[in-house]
């Protein structure tokens, strides 16, 4: 709206109604006087007069100069002509002498005033004086008053007169107000906000500036004509008018802000503004400034901060570890994941109002560590919300985020990954040296058995001198014992051949306590429990006894001054240990034995190196450190697992573990065949053994209890015998491994000449060795080294009825 315009309209309106004012007050004059001057001539100036007026005010918008016309009108309010004429120059000029002033002051002010009336003074002292002399003889006679040098220079006087005025008074006034304006247009076309200016009554657009013609492309002649809502980018003429109606009803309170609105720019443009509306009272009018603010650039930016954000907010939350970010300064935590909170036991609201250190259980470690501009932190151990201490893994990056050092830690609980490398660390420890025990086993097996077999035999001839009989008893023990010792290392190693086959451990633990109420002490009270139904498991019945022995035993020793030994028997769900905690690795049935005693109990640090071989508790030259190791391996070589749960003062509780054979038909419970009693026979048997001892101590054994025999010292010498005589057997006896040819060759070159061939092998390595050569399938028969002649007699006769 144009300002400037409104003022000079106010200015003209009051100078007309002025002008209007002293003609209607000369009027009634004119008319007393009409009978002396003439009707035509009083009515004549009137209309001269009114006419006047009306041109100057119909040419004013186009033609006459705003000064002149500013000018024109204080004229007319000083000099009225037909006053003038019909009450005399001094009569006019002392009517105009109080009026002036009066006008005067009312519009400009006391210095205007003090002017005008200084002006009529003048005038009645100089002109009046003139005009009275010469001027009464002319009378109505306009002619010669138009004529007549003295009106001229009185009308010309008051012409300066007025001009002078209005430069006086009007000019410097209106020279402010324009120098404002001036002022306001400025800033009102600098400013960066797109504002329109609109009635408030009739929504009809006063007013735009710049930036909203350059922001939205419209004119200020364009907008004039358009609807209030021609920036709605609405799709339908039901949001645009609810659209309106919310501006209104906001409106009422004088203010409205709003943001994030769309708006159609002249081209079909989108645009997303911000901004405010506001009601002003502005120049008696009520209007509505509304400021636009284009914020699509900053609202895309933000968008894609705010996708970002979430981006990496998601990524944050869903990592596995917990994450923390932490001020590097002060050690405040500000931000974590709901990992975190899960691996810790607190809320999130809770975490926050805590520092790094706060979480430790070596609080200045991590104070150390953490100023530290490294990746990875060695391994600290933090505590939960139920102060229970676990280890951790962290990994720190060190970064500045809105002026402040920071550094974002990924941290790991790795309770589980240390249970897993203690016990790979138990595994390789066990490898090791049964890997070792391995590779004695053969010659150490080698010297045995015929220590073993020629005491034997000695001890059941009925030559030998009974004085002497206990010597061969000792020698006999001593080689059991280093039997016993080499299964043992073999043992925990898992390198001892298993016979299994399908058993149920009830029927195990049946006969198994018998065996250990005689062996226990008396002062050791037994309870056994099983529970029904319990699955049937694949084992080796004669390790599995030898578990329950070794542990009832050390049970035993933890009892010095008596106590109660549980042994029960139940089946359960049990995820195998090493597998990930996640659940991927579904729970399966397993038999579970559990060995608990009453005894003193072992400290944590006992119970970590608990199944590693050589560690014992026992005084020296009480315990060789082998027994639980040797129970891990079998356990293990079963494919279960064991635990152990003690504390100091309140006894020791073994968990073992073993798998559910599903679909069997028939549960075995029998226990593994010892022969006891010799078995005989007379038929012919090939016995190839590379160690003599070995093979002489097997031909005198068998010749002993009736068969005839043939020995070969190798799998060549063998072939030969055959090619030369090809004599007639009917058990092929051979050790596995033998220069020039192993047992299963040897075995298969003479199938090709006998079929069918009835075989047995026997042999002093490892299973893994023997397994390599294919002589460990549940069809064939094996006897592991050392043997006794029973054992020996007992698995031929298995073969030789049994076949192949």
């Amino acid at each position: 709206m144009d300002t400037n315009f409104r003022l000079k309209r106010q200015v003209s309106n009051r100078f007309l109604g002025i002008s209007l004012f002293f003609l209607l007050i000369s009027l009634p004059v004119s008319l007393l006087r009409l009978p002396a001057t003439g009707f035509h001539a009083g009515i004549i100036s009137h209309l001269l007069s009114v006419i006047f007026l009306g041109i100057l005010f119909a040419v004013k918008e186009r033609l006459t100069p705003d000064i002149v016309f500013q000018a024109s009108m204080t004229i007319f309010m000083v000099l009225i002509p037909v006053g003038f004429i019909h009450l005399g120059p001094l009569s006019a000029n002392l009517l105009l002498s109080v009026f002036i002033p009066i006008f005067l002051r009312i519009v400009y002010g006391r210095r205007a005033a003090t002017f005008g009336l200084v002006y009529c003074l003048l005038a009645i002292g100089v002109f009046g004086t003139l005009f009275g002399t010469k001027l009464l003889n002319i009378g109505c006679d306009v002619a010669g008053l138009i004529h007549s040098p003295g009106f001229w220079l009185y009308y010309i006087c008051n012409y300066f007169l007025g001009l002078t005025m209005f430069f006086a008074v009007y000019t410097p006034a209106e020279q402010r107000v324009m120098g404002k304006q001036a002022w306001f247009n400025a800033i009102f076309d600098a400013v960066n906000d797109a504002i329109l200016i609109r009635d408030a009554d009739t929504d009809a657009i006063l007013d735009i500036n710049k930036r909203f013609s350059v922001l939205f492309g419209y004119s200020r002649e364009e907008v004039a004509s358009l609807p209030l809502a021609f920036l709605d980018a609405a799709d339908t003429p039901e949001t645009r008018a609810a659209n309106a109606e919310q501006i209104r009803k906001h409106l009422q309170t004088g203010y409205f802000c709003f943001d994030h609105w769309p708006v159609r720019c002249k081209d079909g443009t989108i645009l997303i503004v911000e901004g405010e509306l506001r009601r002003l009272r502005l120049e008696d009018a009520d209007v509505v400034i509304t400021a636009f603010r284009d914020v699509t650039i900053r609202k895309k930016a933000e968008d894609a901060l705010r996708e970002s954000e979430n981006k990496y907010r998601q990524v944050f939350e869903m990592e596995s570890d917990a994450l923390f970010l932490i001020d590097k300064d002060s050690g405040r935590i500000l931000e974590v994941n709901s990992a975190a909170c899960s691996m810790y036991g607190f809320s999130r609201e809770e975490l926050l109002q805590k520092k790094n250190i706060d979480l430790s259980a070596e609080p200045s470690k991590t104070t150390h560590q953490t100023q530290k501009e490294g990746i990875l932190i060695p391994i600290r151990y933090h505590k939960k919300a139920d102060g229970s201490v676990f280890p951790v893994e962290i990994t720190a990056g060190h970064f500045t985020l809105n002026d402040r050092r920071v550094h974002l830690a990924a941290i790991r609980d790795i309770s589980f990954r240390l249970k897993l490398e203690e016990q790979l660390l138990q595994a390789k420890k066990m490898e090791s040296i049964g890997r070792l025990a391995g590779g004695i086993s053969h010659d150490f097996n080698n010297l045995l058995s015929p220590i073993m077999g020629f005491s034997e035999l000695m001890l059941k001839c009925e030559t030998v001198d009974p004085n002497h009989r206990d010597w061969l008893k000792s020698i006999r023990k001593a080689a059991e014992r280093a039997r016993d010792l080499t299964r043992q290392l073999l043992a925990f190693g898992r390198k001892q051949v298993l016979l299994l086959k399908p058993v149920s451990l009830e029927a195990v633990l049946k006969e198994i306590e018998q065996i250990l109420r005689r062996t226990i002490r008396e002062d050791i009270h037994i309870e056994i429990e099983i529970q029904p139904r319990v699955g049937v498991v694949k084992a080796d019945i004669g390790q599995i006894e030898q578990i329950l022995m070794n542990l009832a035993l050390n049970a035993q020793d933890a009892m010095p001054k008596g106590g109660t030994l549980r042994i029960s028997l139940s089946e359960t769900m049990f995820r195998p240990i090493g597998s990930d905690e996640s659940g991927d690795i579904p729970e399966k049935p397993h038999a579970m034995l559990t060995i608990n005693d009453t005894g003193c109990g072992m400290s944590p640090d006992v119970i970590q190196h608990l199944f590693e071989p050589f560690f014992t508790t026992k005084e020296k030259g009480k315990g060789t450190g082998l027994g639980l190791s040797m129970v891990y391996g079998i356990v293990k070589q079963h494919g279960g697992h064991i635990l152990a749960d003690s504390a100091s003062g309140v006894g020791t509780t073994f968990m073992i573990y073993l798998p559910v054979i599903a679909n069997v038909a028939e549960h075995v419970g029998e226990t593994l065949e010892s022969a006891t009693t010799s078995s005989g026979g007379t038929e012919t048997i090939m016995v190839v053994e590379d160690d003599e001892m070995v093979r002489n101590m097997i031909r005198q054994i068998l010749t002993h209890h009736g068969y005839k025999v043939i020995t070969a010292g190798s799998g060549p010498d063998c072939l030969a015998m055959m090619e030369r005589n090809e004599p007639t057997f009917d058990l092929l006896l051979t050790d596995v491994i033998m220069p020039g040819m192993n047992g299963k060759q040897l075995y298969e070159k003479l199938c090709e000449r006998i079929s069918p061939l009835k075989v047995m092998f026997i042999s002093g390595y490892d299973p893994n060795v023997i397994a390599k050569h294919g002589v460990l399938d549940e069809h064939l028969h094996f006897l592991q080294k050392p043997f006794t002649p029973d054992q020996l007699c007992a698995k031929i006769r298995q073969a030789l009825v049994g076949g192949v």
